[in-house]
């Protein structure tokens, strides 16, 4: 039989995994969307100069 002990700090350790994921998975997307946001700015701006 498991130790109680041992079955809590290892849910304690996944729920501290689970949002060290989601904490990097939420920057990727942030880091991503600025991204595309600088280059569509970029952009327009280069059509504008075109004008």
């Amino acid at each position: 039989m498991a130790r109680p002990e041992a079955s809590v700090s290892r849910t304690k350790g996944f729920e501290k995994l689970g949002k060290a994921k989601v904490g990097a998975w939420v920057m990727a997307v942030l880091r991503v969307r600025s991204a595309c946001e600088a280059s569509s700015f970029q952009w327009n701006a280069s059509l504008r100069i075109r004008e």
